[in-house]
């Protein structure tokens, strides 16, 4: 965890914005930057107490809330593990009906989340932050942490920072582990939390992806609202969303599955007017097969 980013944080209790470090934490320098392993966070107001493990900042509970059936599977160890290994490398071109490469999908991602001029981007601490919601193993935060690095993602002068964030323990340390292997660790801090009261301040971050997660969350409109409320003005969010069949056997099996997990698939004019009642303006729409992606301003 980045030692800057309490900077950004908020108490999920009492609601008080800029939490602190607590004494006792074990900090290491990597790349430069100093970065928190073990310890706590806290709440200068009413003292609530946020643990830091393996690097990870925990919100939430031991048991997490606000999880519908469709989210259980993400908190299965084994499941975990293999998400990225054996599904979500070949899942848009099995999903979107063509040849759709990771590092496609990657690019994508990255050129939608650029906004304007690198110096006008809002900072904290002189940090940009940017941020991966329902992130599972990272697979998008670790590309935006890799363009950050690279330039490809651009914040001017300031440091570019990637926060990840998912309620599911097992998923978290399975992004710690490809994060750490691919040597991204300074530039990528895990959190912990529910997207949909998200433990950030108001304008946290510049941008912020989303890879399929959009289907899974229990309530959509609340999880766009906390997204636009955590974005800076003139944020960019970039959305990678399964929609629904149109007819056939496809679409009788996406129904049984909402039934039974709660899993939701988007027709068109349902996902834009999601959109449109959150308060984004959108600004592009690219996809194949079931697969859309969306680049959202903030409005």
């Amino acid at each position: 965890m980045h030692i800057q980013l309490p900077a950004i944080l908020k108490c999920t209790y009492c609601g008080a914005e800029g939490l602190r470090l607590a004494e006792g934490a074990t900090v290491v320098t990597l790349k430069g930057i100093e970065t928190v392993v073990t310890g706590a966070v806290k709440c200068p107001r009413c003292g609530s107490s946020y643990p830091v493990e393996d690097g990870i900042i925990n919100f939430l509970p031991v048991r997490a809330g606000n999880i519908g059936p469709g989210q259980w599977t993400n908190h299965n160890r084994l499941v975990a593990w293999g998400y990225e290994r054996f599904w979500r490398l070949g899942a848009l071109s099995k999903l979107g009906g063509r040849d759709w490469p990771p590092a496609e999908e990657l690019e994508t991602i990255v050129r939608m989340l650029e906004g304007p001029s690198p110096e006008s981007l809002t900072t904290h601490n002189e940090i940009v932050f940017y941020l991966d919601e329902g992130c599972s193993t990272a697979f998008y935060g670790r590309a935006m942490a890799r363009a950050i690095a690279e330039g490809r993602l651009e914040t001017g002068s300031h440091e570019g920072h990637v926060v990840a964030l998912d309620n599911s323990w097992p998923m978290l340390q399975e992004a710690r582990q490809f994060i750490e292997r691919e040597g991204l660790s300074a530039g990528l801090s895990l959190v912990r939390a529910d997207v949909e009261k998200m433990p950030f301040i108001d304008g946290a971050f510049a941008g912020t992806a989303n890879g399929g997660s959009l289907n899974e969350f229990r309530h959509t409109a609340q999880a766009l609202s906390e997204t636009r409320r955590t974005l800076a003005s003139q944020g960019r969010a970039a959305f990678m969303v399964q929609m629904h069949a149109r007819k056939g056997p496809g679409s009788a099996l996406q129904d049984l599955l909402h039934l039974a997990s709660g899993l939701h698939f988007f027709r068109p004019d349902l996902l834009k007017d999601f959109y449109q009642k959150a308060q984004f303006k959108l600004e592009e729409q690219q996809g194949s097969g079931l697969i859309t992606i969306s680049r959202l301003l903030k409005a």
